[in-house]
């Protein structure tokens, strides 16, 4: 029979913060006083879940206490937890003990950059950019660490944090950093001690260069006979084949002609442009 005198105590171990987190919930360890309890008495161990379901497991008294380790609660929904340990004897009477826990294990954050939709930041957009994405399932003011790292291994740390399920950057200087492929890495922990990781990149492309030359036969001049059938044409850097180049011709009058041609190679070229009708000078 019980000692009317017993008391019986229940405690899950969650590092003290209140949840189980993704690395504790596999093995939890639930442990309690039995005082009074007689030795090889059975402790019956519920934990039940916001949903209802439980899992159920046992171990008995050894000086006046219990452990019960390796409890795997991975199956139980996330939330609130409730654990109930409960000894009896044979005549119903019952000995409960109640303790609660946080089952916590989903932390997620992504990350974009702010391209203008064209993976591409380009000389307008390096010096001014915006960093941002989304967070699930972890709570407005944590941390959200930012590294933005170039092709050389030059990295640049920033930091913000969780308001409404998102973070952002704004205006984000990369100019430092070299052409080519950037690397943005976002990391953040929950309260509950779960990490979330995400990365993306973008292209760093803020160089491009054209030349242009108009075949006047060397002198300088476009005679009658030349400026019926002109050839423009230039060179490109850092702009890639299939880019279009506008090109535009104006005469002392204002009057205007445009034409457009194509990369191939680091070239372009337009002929037999007509540019009699423009005024001479």
């Amino acid at each position: 029979r019980l000692n009317p005198d017993a008391i019986l105590t229940v405690d899950i171990l969650d590092g003290g913060d209140g949840y189980e987190n993704q690395f504790e919930v596999p093995s939890v360890t639930i442990q309690g006083d039995a005082l009074k309890i007689s030795d090889e008495w059975l402790v019956t161990i519920t934990i039940t879940d916001s949903l209802n379901n439980s899992i159920t497991v046992t171990t008995t008294v050894e000086n006046e206490s219990y452990t019960l380790s390796g409890v795997d609660l991975s199956s139980l929904a996330e939330g609130p937890l409730t654990v109930t340990s409960v000894v009896s004897d044979i005549y119903g009477n019952n000995l409960n003990a109640v303790d609660t826990t946080i089952k916590d294990t989903l932390a997620t954050v992504n990350v974009n950059f702010d391209g203008g939709g064209d993976e591409y930041l380009n000389q307008y957009e390096i010096a001014t950019t915006r960093l941002e994405g989304t967070i699930e399932n972890i709570e407005d003011g944590q941390r959200i660490q930012v590294t933005v790292t170039d092709s050389l291994g030059a990295v640049i740390n920033l930091e913000t944090v969780v308001t409404g399920g998102s973070w952002s950057l704004d205006d984000v200087d990369l100019s430092g950093l070299s052409e080519g492929t950037l690397t943005v890495v976002a990391k953040s922990i929950d309260i509950a001690g779960n990490p979330a990781i995400s990365e993306n990149t973008i292209i760093k492309d803020t160089l491009a260069s054209v030349t242009v030359d108009v075949d006047d036969g060397g002198d300088g001049y476009l005679s009658i006979e030349e400026r019926q059938s002109v050839t423009l044409s230039g060179q490109v850097s850092d702009v890639e084949n299939g880019q279009t180049v506008s090109v535009t011709v104006q005469d002392s009058s204002g009057v205007m002609l445009s034409f457009n041609a194509v990369v191939v190679d680091g070239m372009w070229q337009v002929e037999g442009v007509n540019l009699s009708t423009l005024a001479d000078g």
